[in-house]
C-alpha cells in the first residue's frame, strides 16, 4: 500500500472562505464550476440592479448598465445585434485591479472566463 505524502506547504485541514474550502474549489469542474459561475452572476446581476448606471460602451452594441463594488467594475449587457449582424446574449462582465476576471453570457449559459482570486469572495461577501 502506498501512502501519498502531504506536501509541506499543503495544510492539513481546507481553509474556508465565502466561497467555501479552498482545496475543493480548486478541483471544481462541470456542474460544481457551473454552480458557482451562477451564482457569481446572481450576485452581479442583484448588484448591478440596485446600484447600476445606463452607460454607453464601445463594442457592447448598445447602452450596458455598469456598477462598482468595493475594487470590482461590473458591466451588465443586454441582448442585442451588433453592427456586424452578429446576435449578442445577456453578459455580465467583471474586471478588478488586473483586468477581466470574469465573462458569462446566458441563453444558452456559457462561461466565457472565470479566474479564480479574490474577487470571487469580495462579490460574495455580504452578497
Amino acid at each position: 500500500m502506498v501512502t501519498k505524502r502531504r506536501a509541506p506547504h499543503e495544510p492539513s485541514m481546507p481553509t474556508t472562505d465565502a466561497l467555501g474550502p479552498t482545496a475543493v474549489r480548486a478541483r471544481m469542474r462541470g456542474p460544481e464550476r457551473m454552480a458557482l459561475a451562477r451564482r457569481l452572476r446572481d450576485t452581479a446581476l442583484e448588484w448591478i440592479s440596485l446600484h447600476g448606471r445606463l452607460a454607453e460602451c464601445a463594442g457592447a452594441g448598445g447602452p450596458v448598465t455598469e456598477a462598482r463594488r468595493g475594487s470590482l467594475s461590473l458591466l451588465f449587457t443586454s441582448p442585442t445585434t451588433l453592427a456586424n449582424g452578429t446576435p449578442r446574449p445577456y453578459g455580465i462582465d467583471i474586471w478588478d485591479d488586473k483586468g477581466k476576471v470574469f465573462s458569462v453570457w446566458w441563453d444558452p449559459f456559457e462561461i466565457v472566463r472565470m479566474d479564480r482570486g479574490t474577487w470571487m469572495s469580495e462579490l460574495l461577501d455580504d452578497a
